[in-house]
Order: structure tokens, then sequence, then C-alpha cells
């Protein structure tokens, strides 16, 4: 009973931070740090980048839940959408 208050605690507290912080926001500064850095044409070295920063961000019970695929895919999701965002802003849908 203690084990899994405790564990609920755990989880709670680390949730509250992830949350606090978000992991949308946080794909996306690597994401934008990322194209700074390493540059244009050179794809799967930003996203190796980015998925390996974000793998140390998270806390290490969380890291034993999410497959690198499972970041990877989540990834690709956030740049998808800020690359929409700019194509959209880009061909005059909002000023």
């Amino acid at each position: 009973v203690i084990l899994t208050l405790g564990f609920a605690i755990l989880v709670g507290c680390l949730y509250y931070q992830i949350k606090k912080h978000g992991l949308k926001a946080t794909a996306i500064e690597l994401i934008v740090y990322a194209e700074t850095i390493i540059g244009s044409g050179k794809g799967e070295e930003k996203m190796n980048y980015v998925i390996d920063k974000f793998i140390a961000f998270l806390p290490i019970p969380f890291r034993i839940l999410f497959t690198r695929e499972m970041i990877k895919d989540f990834i690709q999701g956030v740049f998808d959408e800020i690359k929409d965002a700019l194509e959209y802003k880009t061909a005059g849908g909002e000023e």
C-alpha cells in the first residue's frame, strides 16, 4: 500500500513537471535549436539530435514507458504542425 501510494505521488509530481513546461513546447525549442546549430540538408542528424535531447529531458520513469520510435513519431508530428503553419502563413493565410 505504501509502495503504491509512493509510486502514485511520484507519477503525479512528474506529470506536473512535464505539464508545467509542456512536451510540445520542449519539442519545438529543440527543433528550432537543431535547425540553428546543424543547418539545412541534414534532416536525419537533426531528428536524432532532437530525439536524444528530448529523451534526456524526460524523467527516468517516462523514458521506460516511451520507446524511441514513439518519441520520434511525436516529434515528427510537432515538426509537421510547424511546417504546415509556416506554409499557411507564407501562402497568405494569415498576416
